[in-house]
């Protein structure tokens, strides 16, 4: 995105030009660009706002596979790219606005 990424930053106008930069990616070729980097970003925004830590999760299927997640004190597990794929896919991405429907939705 050539812009510096800090988690530590939690302002509204660092949320916006972040969406601006990826705005300008065509939403075919976003999921292939951002979707892992977005979602350790949204990740680690989430482990400090939750007080949660990555953890390794194996998910069985034709082939098992892992997946990283949050887990807070109480155990609740939380995934950072959960319906990123659909937020990306829109004409106009908003990374604050993700955020915020992450933080509703609370552990899964």
């Amino acid at each position: 995105l050539d812009l510096e990424i800090d988690v530590q930053k939690d302002d509204t106008a660092y949320y916006n030009a972040i969406s601006k930069k990826v705005n300008k990616i065509d939403p075919q070729q976003r999921y292939m660009d951002l979707f892992i980097p977005l979602g350790i970003f949204i990740g680690e925004k989430m482990r400090r706002s939750k007080s949660a830590h990555w953890q390794v999760e194996k998910k069985y299927g034709y082939r098992p596979y892992f997946m990283p997640i949050l887990m807070d004190g109480n155990d609740n597990r939380y995934l950072p790219w959960y319906r990123l794929d659909q937020h990306l896919s829109k004409k106009k991405f908003d990374l604050d606005t993700y955020l915020t429907y992450m933080n509703k939705l609370g552990s899964l």
